[in-house]
């Protein structure tokens, strides 16, 4: 986005946001805008797409939908065990039991893959 100004320096100032132009020998130029505040950013968009979402509340709504709301319900009914790494460094017997579990998983995935093979061959 481009502005026409009077090609001498240009500075301005609104609160704690100042504008400068970048150029002072063309009569549009491109604003550059500095700041000096310092507030906490509850969303962060970066170029690979992933939107973050900090805070006690964050949460996304879709046509009055809950998205927290609605993953927690799937997570309960499916009955997904979210892992508690902080636990599990307190508690020995926890750790334990999230071990084997991921260990009788691998070997059920494993299980299911080879069924799955052998009902694709038709052996």
């Amino acid at each position: 986005m481009s502005y026409y100004i009077n090609p001498s320096t240009y500075s301005t100032a609104y609160g704690n946001v100042t504008i400068n132009a970048a150029s002072t020998s063309a009569t549009t130029y491109t604003p550059v805008w500095t700041t000096s505040a310092t507030m906490p950013n509850a969303m962060s968009v970066n170029q690979s797409g992933r939107v973050d979402l900090k805070g006690a509340n964050a949460d996304i709504t879709i046509n009055g939908v809950s998205l927290n709301a609605t993953l927690k319900l799937i997570q309960d009914r499916l009955g997904l065990l979210v892992p508690n790494p902080e636990l599990e460094g307190q508690f020995d017997e926890l750790r334990a039991l999230s071990e084997q579990y991921q260990k009788l998983e691998a070997e059920c995935r494993e299980k299911m893959r080879v069924w799955n093979t052998l009902k694709d061959k038709n052996i």
